[in-house]
């Protein structure tokens, strides 16, 4: 049930385009985002930008117009994941948070208050129905993904879910089939598969630079994540895992 996939349609992805470079303005290390070093393999192109601006739109992987667009973010949930990705959006040209919603009103409005945020809505109907909404962000837990998501979607609205994206494959397929019929955008909240690292590792195994890939080698603390090197850099086919331990 990974993330990234998105609905057919110009504004789908150009809303995708600017969400995944949320993310990755978001995710990238101070270091990724420092300029060239020694140690850069040749083939990677010269900057033209200075460092503060993200590596994606210094590598000409993401253009400036891509991502200059007027977007306005609704908020599902009060968390703190969700503080952390408020305070990326000051990153991302073009971008803000225009409503909030929280089960609890009064945590809800204590909530926009302390971020900025315009409006504090009493239910999620009425974040889904806010004309000043265009995308929502879904940072509640797990078990109200797949619920809230398809409220979102049957409401006109993109939606970008936190990870995990769903609880159950067959929840990924009733939600990503719903963004394809509403004509959406839908994807998780993924950071690091857009990080620049990833992005240059494609790049290197599409054009043949480093030969052919026959295994991915990773350590991560949880096995889990020990395994997501392989499908961003090869795409979501299934394939054969040889260990997985810790």
């Amino acid at each position: 049930s990974g993330g990234g996939r998105q609905a057919p349609g110009a504004m789908a992805r150009r809303v995708a385009v600017l969400a995944n470079h949320l993310v990755e303005s978001a995710g990238a290390s101070e270091s990724l985002r420092s300029g060239p070093t020694a140690s850069e393999p040749e083939f990677w192109p010269p900057y033209k930008f200075p460092p503060t601006t993200p590596l994606d739109i210094r590598l000409g992987l993401t253009k400036e117009e891509d991502v200059s667009f007027p977007l306005r973010w609704g908020v599902v949930t009060a968390s703190p994941i969700a503080s952390d990705w408020i305070k990326s959006l000051q990153d991302v040209p073009g971008a803000s948070v225009t409503a909030v919603w929280a089960r609890d009103p009064a945590k809800g409005a204590a909530y926009a208050e302390a971020h900025g945020i315009a409006k504090a809505h009493a239910s999620l109907d009425s974040l889904c129905s806010d004309p000043s909404v265009d995308i929502i962000y879904i940072a509640s837990k797990t078990w109200d993904h797949h619920r809230q998501a398809l409220k979102v979607i049957q409401a006109g609205k993109h939606v970008l879910i936190e990870k995990p994206f769903m609880d159950t494959a067959e929840q990924a397929r009733e939600v990503y089939a719903a963004a394809d019929k509403a004509g959406v955008a839908c994807f998780e909240g993924m950071w690091t598969r857009f990080f620049p690292a990833y992005e240059h590792a494609r790049a290197a195994i599409e054009g043949g630079l480093i030969g052919k890939v026959v295994m991915v080698q990773a350590d991560y603390p949880d096995r889990v994540y020990a395994l997501t090197p392989a499908p961003f850099a090869f795409g979501t086919d299934e394939m054969p895992v040889v260990a997985a331990g810790r």
